[in-house]
C-alpha cells in the first residue's frame, strides 16, 4: 500500500467522523440489535478506503531490500518496510495496514549499517470502539490510535551525555 492510500485513510476518518450523525458523537447504551445496525452502517461509511488483504504481506528481509531500491518509497527509503494487516474485531475499521521496519538498521551504501537505527513513524487515526454498557447492551466509543504509517533512519539515541 502507498504513502497516498495511508495519508487517505487518516483523512478519511477524520471526513467520516465529521459526518458521523449526533446519536454516533454522544453514543448512548444500545441494544445488540441496534448496535449491530449501527456498526453495519459505520462499516458501510469505511467501505470505500483501501482495501488490506488479511493475509501477511510478502516477507521481505533486510538484505533483500538493501538489492532491489526500487519501485514505490518504503522499497527505496533508507529503513525500507512492508505493510501488514492489523485486525481488531472490536474496532471500526476492524482492519488497518499497519508498516513494519525491515531492518534494525539503514540501508547504508547498498548494505544494513547497524551505526544508525530503523525507527518507526506514527500518525493517529480516528476509530470507533464497541463497548459493553452491560445488561446485554453496546455503545461505539471513539479513540484515537497510533498507526505506524513507514519507517525513517535516525542516529541512535546514547545514554552518556556530553559535559
Amino acid at each position: 500500500m502507498a504513502w497516498a492510500s495511508l495519508q487517505m485513510l487518516f483523512l478519511g476518518s477524520l471526513l467520516i467522523h465529521s459526518a458521523l450523525p449526533v446519536a454516533l458523537r454522544h453514543s448512548s447504551c444500545l441494544t445488540k440489535e441496534a448496535f449491530k445496525d449501527l456498526s453495519d452502517k459505520k462499516e458501510k461509511l469505511y467501505a470505500g478506503q483501501p482495501s488490506v488483504p488479511t493475509e501477511p504481506w510478502p516477507r521481505v528481509t533486510c538484505k533483500e531490500a538493501a538489492g532491489q531500491m526500487h519501485g514505490q518509497r518504503n522499497n527505496r527509503a533508507l529503513s525500507p518496510w512492508t505493510y501488514r494487516p492489523n485486525q481488531d474485531l472490536s474496532r471500526i475499521p476492524s482492519v488497518i495496514p499497519f508498516a513494519y521496519c525491515l531492518c534494525d538498521g539503514c540501508i547504508i551504501h547498498g548494505e544494513e549499517d547497524h551505526n544508525y537505527n530503523s525507527v518507526m513513524v506514527n500518525a493517529s487515526l480516528l476509530v470507533h470502539r464497541k463497548t459493553r454498557c452491560g445488561n446485554g447492551k453496546f455503545r461505539l466509543t471513539k479513540e484515537l490510535i497510533p498507526v505506524p504509517v513507514a519507517c525513517t533512519c535516525v542516529v541512535p539515541n546514547y545514554s552518556n551525555h556530553r559535559k
